[in-house]
């Protein structure tokens, strides 16, 4: 990851253009080709800024650990697994050896990732598995239509494996909202993929077991669709039919409630420097406003996501 322009690829975000990206990079030393993998072939960077309160609430999902705090994320891979004060003993296999790459991005990268949010995403170099570009290719993981983030876990060691956790329902069997782990993988002849199991959901035999507004949860058929991606990357997902449900709204925290929830998360951190670098960011984005001054000129309403 580096904020730094190192392909030539202009990372200054579309929102704030003063502010480079952080985006994915891949280095190969037998060639010495160096890629930028979360890079939008098509258009300016957008990244998403990770503060104590991004995503959900409770910082960006990609981010628990708040590794990137107060930086903009257009691209990330997950850092290592934490185990205790000292260190971890494990760090998510998002690389495998013939150079199969897993990331996050909120950038619209292909066509189908229209929410705006965090999604997973997979480049394969040329002649790996089905890229025959020469710059590589970029294919959505996740959904790419989720109303929340969904953060790459782990893949195997071939990388025909991919690990992923999304809150939107993706198979019959999900039957509500909440965050689960999938697994997308390559089928073969040898190992051919399982038919998702079958919804246990029946529909309304009597006026008892009715309840308004309940639906099923969204299917998604098999094989996935395959659709041609912008200057050089390419797409495989499912197509999804019906709606995803959609959680009732909460009453949006006041900006005091918002510093104090970022404060109180900010203790909890062990590490001294992180502890300060996130208490001064949450002060930043959430403290008092400052007043106008008195020569009738007013303070511009910053906005905060």
């Amino acid at each position: 990851m580096s904020q730094q322009p190192l392909t030539g690829y202009d990372n200054r975000d579309a929102r704030e253009p003063g502010t480079r990206d952080q985006e994915v990079y891949l280095y190969d030393a037998a060639s010495g080709l160096l890629t930028c993998a979360s890079c939008n072939p098509n258009g300016p960077s957008t990244g998403v800024l990770d503060t104590p309160l991004a995503g959900e609430g409770i910082g960006l999902l990609v981010d628990r650990r708040q590794d990137w705090l107060g930086e903009y994320l257009a691209g990330s891979v997950p850092g290592w697994t934490p185990l205790g004060i000292d260190g971890a003993v494990h760090q998510p296999r998002y690389l495998s050896s013939s150079g199969r790459l897993f990331f996050d991005s909120p950038d619209q990268l292909v066509p189908q990732a229209v929410n705006g949010k965090e999604d997973v995403y997979e480049y394969e170099p040329d002649h790996l598995g089905s890229c025959g570009e020469a710059q590589g290719c970029v294919s959505l993981i996740s959904s790419g239509s989720a109303q929340q983030e969904s953060a790459f876990v782990e893949a195997s060691e071939t990388g025909e494996n991919a690990f992923f956790t999304t809150a939107q329902p993706l198979v019959a069997a999900d039957d509500d909202t909440n965050y689960d782990l999938y697994d997308a993988r390559v089928c073969t002849t040898s190992s051919p993929c399982l038919t998702s199991q079958e919804s246990s959901q029946r529909p309304c035999e009597t006026s008892k077991t009715c309840k308004p507004g309940t639906a099923p949860p969204p299917s998604f058929e098999t094989p996935a669709t395959s659709t041609p991606g912008p200057a050089g990357t390419n797409t495989q997902q499912p197509t999804p039919t019906g709606k995803p449900k959609t959680a009732s709204k909460s009453k949006p925290l006041t900006r005091a409630q918002r510093l104090a929830k970022a404060l109180a998360k900010c203790r909890n951190d062990r590490n001294r420097h992180k502890r300060l670098a996130c208490d001064k960011l949450a002060r930043k984005h959430y403290g008092p406003k400052a007043k106008a001054k008195r020569t009738g000129r007013h303070a511009r309403k910053g906005s905060h996501r």
